[in-house]
């Protein structure tokens, strides 16, 4: 008979405590499986223990709202993570599936974390032991300037070589063709002037345009509430674009033509990953932060547990 495997979390570690095992197709119990024969046919994993923190990393501690990877750094003596870990090895002995003990992992009592897998997405990692970080905004969202001058410098310094990441701006197109942003025209022209130093010139020297601007936009638009003018947003691109050393009358040229197009290569994005909230992020195409502007000290856990255990930046050791 086919093995049972849409069972409740709490069955699969009661036989895991209790040590029992299920049975074979001719009723017999299944002796424990050495670990190339309970490994058979899993060939995307190299040993044991990877396969262990494949499922480990899937299950959020309900009592910590972090995966188990994560919280065996954080809490060694978790009996939670000891049981489900223990069902998990009674699996693997006995012989289930990858397949099998995922479908089973799904049931277990889950916490809540702010990383969630995208369906039907294939990972993207540039190269093993990296990131890619794909994050969305609004250029005159005030959480995107906590982003900009906060979040991504910590990031920048924390995984330097190990991440590499692109901006992208929450538009739609509409079907004239026009890019439209939540707060108005004014916002989708920077959106526009945005995308073209990130795209044209450097994700770097987007960066450290963006900073700029972010400060410089909220001075100029603090100032002009406070005296009852009108906001002059091209005082603010401009005077940053020469900061940052970017020809203004050049991107003012992709402004006016291919930033279009590259906007909306973005909004298909958005729509793709649902990404519709500034800041959004997505890791390795696949896994979506759902934490928005938090510090970088809350998010770093997550983002941390998403290397390989042993390819971890030193940071993710802190």
């Amino acid at each position: 008979m086919k093995r049972h495997i849409a069972c409740a979390a709490a069955v699969a570690i009661m036989i895991a405590i209790a040590g029992c095992a299920r049975d074979s197709k001719d009723g017999n119990v299944i002796r424990a499986k050495s670990d190339p024969v309970a490994l058979q046919n899993q060939s995307r994993f190299k040993s044991r223990v990877e396969v262990k923190d494949h499922f480990a990393s899937m299950i959020v501690c309900p009592e910590h709202n972090v995966s188990l990877v994560v919280d065996e750094q954080r809490n060694p003596e978790c009996p939670f993570r000891r049981s489900a870990i223990s069902a998990i090895d009674r699996m693997l002995d006995t012989g289930w599936t990858v397949e099998e003990i995922e479908d089973t992992v799904a049931l277990f009592r889950q916490g809540r974390t702010p990383m969630a897998m995208i369906p039907g997405e294939v990972g993207c990692a540039p190269a093993p032991g990296t990131l890619k970080l794909d994050f969305f905004l609004m250029s005159h969202c005030p959480y995107t300037s906590r982003y900009v001058t906060d979040i991504l410098p910590a990031i920048n310094a924390d995984l330097g070589q190990r991440i590499t990441w692109e901006p992208h701006f929450i538009v739609r197109i509409d079907p004239a063709g026009k890019v439209v942003s939540m707060r108005g025209d004014a916002e989708a022209e920077e959106d526009k002037f945005q995308v073209c130093v990130a795209r044209e010139q450097s994700p770097a020297k987007w960066h450290e345009y963006a900073k700029c601007y972010a400060d410089a936009y909220s001075s100029e638009k603090a100032a002009a509430q406070r005296t009852g003018r009108q906001e002059q947003q091209e005082r603010s691109t401009r005077m940053c674009a020469e900061q940052a050393g970017i020809n203004y009358a050049e991107t003012m040229k992709c402004v006016s033509g291919r930033s279009v197009d590259y906007l909306k290569k973005d909004a298909e994005l958005v729509q793709r990953w649902r990404t519709s909230g500034s800041p959004s992020s997505v890791f390795n195409c696949s896994m979506r932060f759902q934490g928005g502007a938090v510090p970088y000290p809350q998010a770093k856990p997550h983002i941390c547990a998403l290397y390989p255990r042993d390819a971890r930046p030193p940071a993710c050791a802190n």
